[in-house]
């Protein structure tokens, strides 16, 4: 599953090479903010890789639609919904396992979550005639 994508509408950007002085959109002290840097550093150096900070997903992925931003990070669905609403991805991140999640959560609590981030994913997959906003 990817952990993350940096994604874009921007056809100038398509590879991380292409980020350079670029700012992308994340949030502040996350694990989305120090793996933006590692995707990009090897790619363009230190001393380009530029970013923007940003709250929540849903407001990345508005200001990316609304176009103040240039390029964001999200994870799912958010990298789902935007290669359905014509989004393309520059680089990502892959790992096994899900999303950090409150260690108070009971086994069933935690398999509901993981449950339904796979089935929002599947549903804005399936939606193929409607573009969905958040």
């Amino acid at each position: 599953m990817a952990a993350q994508a940096i994604i874009t509408f921007d056809e100038a950007l398509q590879v991380p090479r292409d980020m350079a002085d670029v700012p992308v959109c994340v949030q502040e002290l996350t694990g989305s903010h120090y793996t933006t840097v590692q995707m990009l550093e090897s790619a363009v150096g230190a001393e380009h890789v530029k970013l923007a900070f940003g709250r929540l997903p849903q407001t990345r992925w508005s200001g990316l639609k609304d176009g103040t931003y240039r390029a964001v990070a999200v994870m799912e669905p958010f990298i789902s919904l935007a290669l359905k609403e014509g989004a393309h991805i520059v680089a990502a991140s892959f790992y096994r396992g899900g999303e950090v999640i409150s260690a108070d959560l009971t086994p069933e609590q935690r398999k509901s979550f993981y449950v339904a981030e796979n089935q929002a994913v599947d549903l804005i997959n399936a939606d193929s005639t409607n573009t969905l906003t958040m």
